[in-house]
């Protein structure tokens, strides 16, 4: 990735202002995922990272309302660190505020009806948008879908109709 590429990342893909510290977020972001990678301190993935964030605090806060204001729960001026909510992001404000001690944050999983996935050579797709990826296999150099983990989604979602077709087999 060079400069260009990275400015295309971060305005593209992430979606992202271009006010208050963006180079610095995206390192952070860069660093994040480095320190995810195994190693031999002892500590998880995620203990490297929450140590990674504790020495960038402000840098963290920075990437927290990069997120708000692209999630459309806060707007800005001129700068994304003097941020307010949005309606939507008040709603959140309110509805925080209201929980109780013993209250569930998010209850459940999202509410989505699952269909006949489609299989198209390396990805399992369901018509709301939810891609499940799953590894390439070969069969002869041909890729072919790998039935142990379609027959195990198949199996988890009882309301599937139609099994997923392999393009190599067409069953």
């Amino acid at each position: 990735m060079d400069a260009r590429q990275a400015r295309d990342f971060w305005f593209g893909i992430l979606g992202f202002c271009g006010c208050g510290m963006p180079d610095d977020v995206l390192l952070l972001l860069g660093k994040a995922l480095a320190t995810s990678s195994p190693s031999d301190s002892g500590l998880t993935g995620f203990e490297r990272v929450r140590e990674l964030v504790k020495d960038n605090d402000e840098v963290a806060a920075f990437l927290i309302q990069y997120v708000l204001d692209r999630a459309g729960l806060s707007e800005h001026g001129s700068a994304v660190s003097s941020s307010w909510p949005t309606a939507a992001g008040q709603e959140l404000v309110e509805y925080v505020t209201n929980l109780g001690k013993d209250d569930a944050v998010i209850d459940g999983e999202p509410d989505w009806t699952p269909v006949a996935p489609i299989w198209n050579g390396t990805h399992l797709i369901f018509n709301d948008g939810l891609h499940l990826k799953v590894m390439k296999q070969t069969v002869g150099g041909e890729v072919a879908a790998p039935d142990e983990v379609l027959n195990r989604i198949a199996a988890r979602y009882a309301t599937v109709h139609e099994e997923p077709k392999d393009p190599n087999t067409g069953g």
